[in-house]
């Protein structure tokens, strides 16, 4: 595709980032590309973090909307093989910043170098947005298993997308987000897609809470946390209420 050699862009998401300025993961305008967003009382749309906070600050903005009429492009011409490319690039690009900042760090010996030699080198699909065809399926699954090493984890409403993600790369953890909306529609695509896990948002703080809301300072928090990349945990709830402000739940 052309459109003027425009690429995707990755963002340094501070809860994401493995240190300052990483940009380990991406975005995309919210709503727009989430076909499977829920309305209404208990559902994900009003109370969508990616709606609120540094989502609405014009750099970042522009760069959502940006990487989804790039996202569109591809998605509309069914150019699998240059979606794949273009996320191979933003993936060795984040993949080239840690060994960089891991190697400085490592003469010193810090706290941030046994982090980064604990975590190794992470990347988040869709920070914002999600998951909008077949395509953007297959171009996510393809990108991870061509990079093993490299750790990654996406949140998805997109039930209808899972078969794209199989067989699911075994660096790749896909968590069905959830609420009393899509809760039905998303036990059958558990039963059927076991390999997933589930991420629930409810009024209630019962289940494993994501370490965001209990303390954890949000700076480079999935980073020091792993919970939804790097653990054995199967579900994960992410109370509602704080939904609107959160940089990490989906």
């Amino acid at each position: 595709m052309t459109q003027n050699q425009e690429r995707l862009e990755a963002s340094s998401v501070s809860a994401v980032a493995q240190f300052k300025g990483h940009e380990n993961s991406i975005g995309f305008l919210p709503l727009e590309t989430c076909p499977g967003a829920t309305h209404g009382t208990g559902g994900c749309a009003d109370v969508c973090y990616a709606r609120h906070g540094r989502s609405r600050m014009p750099t970042v903005k522009q760069r959502l909307q940006r990487n989804t009429a790039l996202l569109n492009g591809y998605c509309n011409e069914g150019d699998e093989r240059g979606l794949t490319s273009d996320l191979l690039r933003l993936i060795d690009r984040a993949t080239k910043q840690f060994k960089r900042r891991k190697q400085i760090e490592a003469r010193e010996q810090t706290t941030l170098y046994r982090q980064l030699r604990t975590r190794g080198s992470i990347f988040r699909f869709q920070w914002a947005g999600d998951l909008i065809s077949e395509t953007h399926a297959r171009a996510v699954r393809t990108a991870c298993e061509k990079r093993p090493a490299t750790t990654c984890w996406l949140y998805t409403r997109s039930f209808h997308l899972l078969e794209q993600l199989r067989p699911a790369p075994g660096n790749l953890t896909v968590w069905l987000s959830t609420d009393t909306i899509n809760e039905v529609e998303a036990r059958a695509a558990k039963r059927q897609h076991r390999w997933t896990k589930t991420a629930r948002m409810q009024e209630d703080r019962s289940g494993l809470l994501c370490p965001k809301y209990t303390g954890l300072p949000t700076q480079q928090a999935c980073a020091r946390c792993g919970i939804c990349y790097d653990s054995t945990a199967t579900s994960i709830t992410f109370p509602i209420k704080h939904a609107a402000t959160a940089a990490v739940a989906a």
